[in-house]
């Protein structure tokens, strides 16, 4: 399989608990290269639904 700059791919980027119920939450990072990215916290109670969701670039230049 490719990962050319047109492949999305998905990256965990931390496994812990962040809402206080004492059980894993998950955060992960999905990109298409280096320009559209999207950062979601999927609570352990929920997980086909993300609480949270971002990008980082609306803090690049």
């Amino acid at each position: 399989m490719s990962s050319g700059p047109g492949a999305t791919r998905t990256t965990l980027l931390r496994y812990a608990d962040f809402d206080g119920d004492t059980e894993p939450d998950t955060v992960v990072r999905t990109y298409r290269g280096e320009g559209a990215d999207l950062i979601a916290l999927y609570p352990s109670a929920t997980p086909d639904r993300p609480r949270v969701t971002c990008s980082t670039t609306l803090f690049l230049p």
